[in-house]
């Protein structure tokens, strides 16, 4: 999470993960309410880190069941207090608000200083296909 001023911030999104799942479904139909926990317990972290092991976790699957099923009892969840949304009760810190794709910052690296240019061409084969994917979804 990169924080941009006093009432924005920012965050990746993975192509394919659940988030990219949730936005693509709500894009569209205006802001998404969303909570950010931070110190969390270690089976939540844990399942945070599982949205691509989809042998494990299909399409849809409650992450936060399967944190609980890891940690032996089940993750409380409370209301957030400004969104319409859930956060994780034990959380160190909640920061809620909403994803809207209102304000685009696009960082541009230049790649050379950090990576081979066999992995610079599969970076820029990857931008290609997640530019279809975009395309494909009418985004």
């Amino acid at each position: 999470m990169n924080f941009r001023g006093p009432d924005f911030s920012s965050f990746q999104i993975s192509p394919g993960s659940h988030m990219d799942q949730v936005a693509t479904h709500w894009f569209r139909k205006g802001p998404i309410p969303v909570t950010v926990n931070i110190g969390i317990p270690p089976a939540c972290t844990m399942m945070a880190g599982a949205g691509f092991t989809y042998v494990i976790l299909p399409r849809g699957c409650d992450e936060l069941g399967v944190a609980g099923a890891l940690q032996g009892y089940p993750v409380e969840l409370v209301k957030a207090r400004t969104q319409d949304a859930w956060s994780i009760a034990n959380a160190e810190y909640v920061i809620e608000g909403y994803l809207a794709r209102a304000r685009y910052n696009v960082e541009v690296v230049d790649l050379a200083k950090f990576y081979s240019p066999e992995q610079i061409r599969q970076a820029k084969a990857g931008q290609r296909d997640y530019a279809k994917f975009l395309a494909d979804r009418g985004i």
